[in-house]
Order: structure tokens, then C-alpha cells, then sequence
């Protein structure tokens, strides 16, 4: 009884605090296992709190400097803490993060409310199921029928994040073993291809990831290896 009160105690005190053009603010999820936020939107200054993987900030989308990697304003939206700071933008995605106990693709959209039914379309050779979640993620699985049987693959799209952000979301997909994992250190090197479009291939581990620039967002795929 006593923690709900300091919860819910907690929870008042955080809905005080207001940033200062709430119509303006955004939601974001911490994908690195510790990230500093700072008194001032420098690294030199003071360090307020540690925000941990999986943790919640709500943004003042007009304090931000220097996208895409600059110093972003928020509210820390911790279970026992409400403060204020600047982090680095590189750190945040709009996309709640995956569920690191699983593998794959469920690990993230196990997470997410799916906005529509899903759309299936067929042809002698493919059958492609179009997913659509909150979040901006659409999540397509083809499966693709011949002589020698069917065989699946799939790849999730998500709108409004770069690709070394992009490129987060698929490492934290792919890691059971926990935030301060082997997986959660993957640095991308991001590329461009022939078209000028950026990407990912990193295969740097077991399992290979790629993230593409897509229109409006990116497409993440983990292609199989070769051998």
C-alpha cells in the first residue's frame, strides 16, 4: 500500500512538471544501456539522472540543437524520479523498445497495438500479410511457395527514424541476453549505396543486420548468412 501511494505520489508530481510547450513534446524510449541526461546540453556539465534501456523521456521537440544528433530537452518518466535535462537525440527513438527476453520481430511489435486488420495478397508464387502497427511500424511477411516448398521472409518498415537509429531498433530485436550484452555494443557504419540511399550491413555477429533508407523511414531485414 505504502508504494502505491509514493507511485501514485510520484505520478502527480510528474504531471506538475510540465515542459514549457506541452502541445509540443514527444515521447521517447532510451535504447542504450546507461545515457547521461545533463543539467545543460553539454557533456561537461553536471549529470541530473541515468536513463536506462527501456526507460521513457518526454521530449520538448522545441529545445532541440544540431539534429540529428544533437541536444534534445525532457522529462525523465521514472517509476521514483521526475527531473529535467538535456540528452543526446542519438540515443532516442519514437518506437517503444524491444522486449529483450525474446528474439526477432515479436520482440518489438508483442509491444505495440496493431492499428488495422491485417492485408493479405496472393499470386501463384507469393503470398505477401501487410501488418500495421501504431508507432509508424508495418511489419510484411512474404512467403514464397515453390517446387522445393515454402519459404518465408520478412521485414519490418518504420517511418521517421534514421538508420543508425534504425539500426538500435534492430540490435535490441535481435539480443536475448540482456542490456549489457555483446549485441547492445554493434556500432553502425552507415553506407551509401550507388543510388545515394544510406544503409547498414553490419555482420559483424552471428546474426546479420540491415537497415535500409527507405521514403519515408527505414526497412530493417536480417538477411540469412551464406554459409
Amino acid at each position: 500500500m505504502v508504494k502505491s501511494h509514493r507511485q501514485f505520489f510520484w505520478a502527480l508530481l510528474c504531471a506538475v512538471v510540465l515542459l514549457p510547450s506541452q502541445a509540443l513534446t514527444k515521447d521517447f524510449y532510451v535504447y542504450e544501456t546507461a545515457t547521461p541526461l545533463h543539467q545543460e546540453p553539454a557533456s561537461e556539465e553536471p549529470v541530473v539522472h541515468t536513463l536506462k534501456y527501456g526507460e521513457r523521456i518526454i521530449v520538448d521537440t522545441t529545445a532541440e540543437t544540431s539534429p540529428p544528433d544533437g541536444w534534445i530537452k525532457g522529462k525523465a518518466d521514472a517509476e521514483t524520479i521526475c527531473v529535467m535535462g538535456y540528452v543526446r537525440s542519438a540515443n532516442l527513438l519514437p518506437v517503444p523498445t524491444p522486449d529483450l527476453s525474446q528474439s526477432g520481430f515479436a520482440s518489438l511489435t508483442d509491444k505495440l497495438q496493431q492499428v488495422d486488420d491485417p492485408k493479405i495478397d496472393k499470386t501463384d508464387n507469393v503470398t505477401t500479410i501487410t501488418q500495421t502497427f501504431d508507432h509508424g511500424v508495418t511489419l510484411l511477411t512474404r512467403t514464397f511457395h515453390t517446387a522445393y516448398g515454402d519459404f518465408e521472409e520478412q521485414q519490418l518498415e518504420v517511418s521517421d527514424i534514421s538508420v543508425a537509429q534504425g539500426f538500435l531498433l534492430a540490435r535490441a530485436m535481435i539480443n536475448q541476453d540482456g542490456a549489457s550484452s555483446d549485441h547492445m555494443a554493434r556500432v553502425p557504419k552507415v553506407e551509401e549505396d550507388a543510388e545515394g540511399q544510406l544503409f547498414v550491413l553490419d555482420d559483424s555477429h552471428w546474426q546479420i543486420i540491415s537497415v535500409k533508407e527507405a521514403p519515408d523511414g527505414v526497412i530493417i531485414s536480417f538477411p540469412e548468412r551464406a554459409d
